[in-house]
């Protein structure tokens, strides 16, 4: 069983419930893991887990740094496939070709420019059962762990980038494809993922609208 996951505080809580919507519309064969930070204990629709908010940071940096404790967690509890997709996304179409791309690697990102090893970090995903997996998840963890105090907005991503320059000998790594991670709301996308102030973009909105945003 695949299971996507997405980290969402309550500004974000319209968006990812449009996600976990769209993914039981176009990727029905995944399970939905919300994990939410200060919000309402209430049935969202889709499983949830409330994490306490570390105070060491605002809000908003903690949850973008979730991530890296979320995958190492979910690993250790004994999940397999997992896919992390930022809660301002969408599914627009099938992801059979998405569970085709994770099952033939180990670890996946968007290259924002492959040969310096710089990614997006809107979706990244991971096949346990692949060489290197848990180790690359674990490094990531740790590396962000050390920078927690930086107080930098980009610091997991940075991490990540980190990361992959640490391990890209030592897992089975594909770049992923711009439709499953696609700022451009591309008609030919499978996963449009917002972006800043992209989130306002008029075809972007007129999809989420689809599922009463």
């Amino acid at each position: 069983m695949i299971t996507v996951f997405s980290v969402a505080n309550k500004p974000y809580l319209k968006y990812i419930n449009v996600l976990s919507a769209s993914i039981k519309k176009y990727f029905p064969e995944a399970n939905f893991l919300g994990c939410l930070i200060n919000c309402p204990d209430k049935d969202y629709g889709f499983d949830v887990r409330h994490i306490e908010h570390d105070k060491r940071m605002s809000e908003p940096n903690f949850c973008a740094g979730l991530r890296t404790k979320i995958f190492r967690d979910l690993l250790d509890e004994g999940y397999k496939t997992l896919i992390y997709v930022d809660a301002d996304s969408c599914f627009i179409r099938s992801a059979k070709e998405l569970i085709e791309h994770v099952n033939s690697c180990g670890v996946s990102m968007r290259p924002k420019s492959l040969e310096e090893g710089r990614f997006a970090s809107g979706v990244i995903t991971c096949n346990a059962s692949k060489k290197g997996v848990r180790d690359f998840f674990e490094s990531y963890r740790k590396n962000y762990q050390e920078n927690i105090e930086s107080g930098d907005w980009f610091s997991d991503q940075k991490m990540l980038n980190k990361t992959y320059q640490e391990l890209k000998n030592h897992i089975d790594f594909k770049p992923l494809p711009n439709k499953f991670c696609d700022v451009w709301f591309s008609d030919d996308g499978v996963l449009w993922t917002a972006k800043g102030t992209t989130r306002s973009n008029e075809k972007f909105i007129k999809k989420l609208n689809e599922y009463e945003y």
